[in-house]
């Protein structure tokens, strides 16, 4: 959703979310409904409040357990999928029972999108958490029309198959009237596991599979531009520019801002910044690194050491 929860016993605060895929849709919403899981658990008592409070921005919420949660967002989503879709190997972890829940949420979510969509909606399904919703709203509503994107990257045949469920994911996929990536690699990526996977060859913009022709398409996401022009000319910028500016006069500044997570290499980054000063010491008195994280996902404990070690890096490359 673009909104996260922040819970305190028995009130909630709603707060713009700082993911990815709420960023990038931001400048598109438009009238559109928005289907979504809060971000947290939601308590029983609290959530005819919740549905309320987010139907006034037009987001209909999809609410999780705290078994779900752990096992859908936690152990499929960011211990499987995320580093798999991602090439880290080393991190993926797999765990078979949990999967069952991660079908089960996919299940709900197509519920709730036929529940409020109309013979004439468009459905846009996004990212790897929702992967099987195309397919299942095709057997609940097969004259839909859907669309998927995918945010991330997705890997290549021979990394993809070492998910066991990489069957079934290709085929709730598939489901899709229209299967859309960011750059054209990923696409060719997605085409050539479907031809060794399920053994469907593919044109390079469509896929014909049980009668069905799927589009398959590459449409990068670019940024909010209006929105940051809008942040450009505003006052505030102008005065928060000078006060850097003054700050680092006479330094070249080496900026960096990224979402904490792994996939980001922001340790790598700063052990690259370490390496130029160790090179050369005076460099320290004529180029200062600034590095913005966005926290995320600190619920993980995985999320959390990140954090640290990165915290840990950057006071040894201070001292």
């Amino acid at each position: 959703m673009p909104v996260r929860f922040m819970l305190d016993d028995e009130r909630f605060q709603v707060e713009p979310s700082a993911g990815g895929l709420a960023a990038a849709l931001r400048a598109v919403r438009g009238d559109a409904v928005w289907i979504g899981w809060p971000g947290t658990v939601v308590p029983e008592l609290l959530q005819p409040e919740v549905t309320e409070r987010l139907a006034e921005d037009n987001l209909v919420p999809v609410f999780l357990s705290a078994d779900e949660e752990e096992d859908f967002y936690g152990r499929v989503c960011n211990d499987t999928l995320w580093p798999l879709l991602h090439y880290f190997g080393d991190r993926l972890r797999l765990t078979p029972e949990a999967w069952q829940h991660y079908v089960h949420v996919n299940e709900r979510f197509a519920d709730a999108i036929v529940e409020h969509s109309g013979t004439e909606s468009r459905v846009w399904v996004h990212d790897f958490h929702l992967m099987l919703v195309p397919a299942m709203l095709r057997r609940r509503a097969p004259g839909l029309s859907v669309g998927f994107f995918l945010h991330t990257p997705f890997p290549s045949s021979e990394v993809y198959r070492l998910l066991p469920a990489r069957e079934e994911v290709l085929r709730g996929l598939l489901g899709a009237d229209y299967v859309s990536f960011q750059v054209g690699d990923y696409a060719r990526h997605f085409r050539s596991s479907c031809l060794r996977i399920l053994g469907i060859d593919s044109e390079p913009d469509a896929i014909e599979v049980g009668g069905r022709r799927v589009g398959i398409g590459v449409d990068p996401i670019g940024i909010d531009t209006a929105g940051f022009r809008d942040v450009l000319a505003d006052p505030e910028t102008a005065q928060l520019l000078a006060q850097l500016e003054e700050q680092y006069a006479g330094r070249t500044l080496v900026l960096g801002v990224e979402r904490l997570d792994y996939t980001k290499g922001i340790q790598q980054k700063l052990l690259a910044f370490e390496r130029l000063l160790e090179q050369d010491p005076k460099r320290a008195r004529t180029i200062t690194m600034l590095q913005v994280l966005v926290p995320s996902r600190l619920e993980s404990p995985e999320y959390r050491q990140l954090r640290d070690e990165i915290e840990l890096l950057i006071a040894r490359i201070n001292g």
